[in-house]
Formats: structure tokens, C-alpha cells, sequence
């Protein structure tokens, strides 16, 4: 997987030397004009992104790239906000499937997590569960935490003793099949 140029962080093209680092400029000083190039440009990264990963099955960019990525994205949108277009990825989960994948709606939404990188994004994640729960700051709420491990998310739904269907997250609310007949076998192997 090659490294992507001016993706910020330090990422550097395959062909540079590794050992220099391309420099980003802070969203606090870009002007409203810089935004919006800098937006443009992000967009574009991260929309051949999600086809290379979800309809390809080929990743362009590493996933630590992809989420200092959007990160910046999601900065941009918060300091600009008349600057967010109508096909933000922010609003978007992934891309659509490839061909050959069967639609159903999950019966129970799936929800996705976020990456947390600083203690503030941990204590946003409790205000968000809590509003969601409808419990107040000082009301018990136990969490388990793992490392975050790239994988698939799968619901399986099983009817009367049989498999009806296994699929993943797709867009939340269901859009995408999974390989019934496959994971039907995984599952009883």
C-alpha cells in the first residue's frame, strides 16, 4: 500500500525520503479560500478511499491516514461551517457495496464507534452514550474498553432455528448482505 502525499500527519509519497515529513498547516490558520482548497483536496483522498477499501477491496492509504484524514476534514467543517458540501464524508459510512450483495434493513440499528485519540474525545463519547440513554452525568454507566481492531462488523439473524441472513453494518439502518451461504458455513464450522 503506497503512502499518500500531504495526508496530514507524517506521511510522506513512497518515493521521498522516509525520513522527511510534509508539513500541514494548522486549520486554526487557514483562511476561508485555503479551506476550501484544503477541503477539496481531502475530500477527493477520501472518497477514492472508501471505493478502494469498500468496493475494491484494496486500500489506497493506511487506516491511520485515512482517520488523521477525515479528522482534519471534520476540523475544517467545525471552523467553516458554510464550507460543507452536500456530499461530506462526514455524513457518509464507507461506499456502496460491490456488485452481487443482496439489501436488508437490520431489524435494530448498528452503530459505529469512533476513533478516540485525546482524554476530551473519551468524555465526549460518555456525553454522547448518556444523551443517547437518557441518563444524567452523575448516574452509574459501566464500560468495557479493548483495543480498537480493524474488522467486520456482522449481525446474524436466526428465525425459527435457521439463518435468515448475515450482514454487515453497511450504512447503520441495513443496506448490504453478506455472504449468507458463507458465513452460514463459518458459523457452523
Amino acid at each position: 500500500m503506497a503512502r499518500l502525499s500531504n495526508v496530514p500527519g507524517r506521511d510522506v509519497t513512497e518515493n521521498s525520503n522516509a525520513n522527511s515529513a510534509t508539513e500541514i498547516v494548522s486549520v486554526a490558520d487557514l483562511t476561508q479560500d485555503e479551506a476550501q482548497q484544503e477541503l477539496d483536496r481531502l475530500h477527493l483522498i477520501l472518497v477514492s478511499a472508501n471505493v478502494a477499501y469498500h468496493r475494491k477491496d484494496d486500500p489506497e492509504i493506511s487506516d491511520a491516514d485515512y482517520d488523521r484524514a477525515k479528522i482534519r476534514y471534520q476540523e475544517i467543517e467545525n471552523k467553516f461551517p458554510p464550507l460543507i458540501r452536500s456530499d461530506s464524508v462526514t455524513a457518509q459510512i464507507g461506499a456502496a457495496p460491490a456488485d452481487g450483495f443482496g439489501k436488508i434493513r437490520h431489524a435494530k440499528r448498528m452503530m459505529s464507534l469512533s476513533n478516540a485519540f485525546e482524554d476530551e474525545d473519551i468524555l465526549e463519547f460518555d456525553r454522547s452514550i448518556r444523551k443517547y440513554l437518557g441518563l444524567t452525568a452523575s448516574d452509574p454507566l459501566a464500560y468495557t474498553a479493548e483495543p480498537k481492531i480493524d474488522g467486520l462488523s456482522l449481525s446474524i439473524r436466526y428465525e425459527n432455528g435457521k439463518l435468515t441472513y448475515a450482514a454487515t453494518r453497511g450504512d447503520g439502518i441495513g443496506i448490504w448482505g453478506l455472504f449468507a451461504f458463507n458465513a452460514s458455513s463459518a458459523l457452523l464450522s
